[in-house]
């Protein structure tokens, strides 16, 4: 069960209805994976993909024997250009605060002592969290790969 961290509190993130993170899906998590594309194909990093395609090969394996990922080659060097981080951080750390505080109502109870007490860091792990929550692409690419 997927839990996160916040001004020395610890959440539950299934603790939500599939309505609820639905919603949240739309009104803010959407937007904020639009923002990141967009921010990064401003930054050039859309053409990384190409060269992340000719580096991990359909040849290419990783350590566990799997196949490289071409989205996760990308994703790790555009995190690695600190650059990157900086502009995509501050240009959204306001929204992600809100879209971590309006995740389930246990956080927003308690959105006055997160404000006070929690650190930019701590709001950035707990959206990519919420994010792998709200989009489990590591169960649905799981099972194409089974079905396929």
């Amino acid at each position: 069960m997927p839990e996160i961290k916040l001004a020395g509190k610890t959440y539950d993130l299934e603790g939500t209805t599939f309505l609820d993170r639905s919603k949240w899906r739309n009104k803010y998590a959407r937007p904020i994976i639009e923002k990141l594309g967009g921010s990064l194909k401003d930054l050039g990093l859309v053409d990384l993909i190409p060269k992340a395609k000719a580096e991990t090969g359909t040849e290419g394996e990783t350590q566990n024997g799997e196949k490289p990922d071409v989205l996760y080659t990308v994703l790790r060097q555009s995190l690695n250009n600190s650059s990157v981080v900086i502009a995509l951080v501050s240009d959204m750390i306001d929204t992600a605060f809100e879209a971590v505080c309006s995740y389930s109502k246990a956080i927003a109870d308690d959105r006055d002592h997160i404000n006070k007490h929690c650190t930019e860091t701590e709001v950035v792990m707990a959206l990519l969290l919420m994010l792998r929550v709200v989009y489990p692409l590591e169960v649905m690419f799981g099972l194409m790969g089974s079905i396929g």
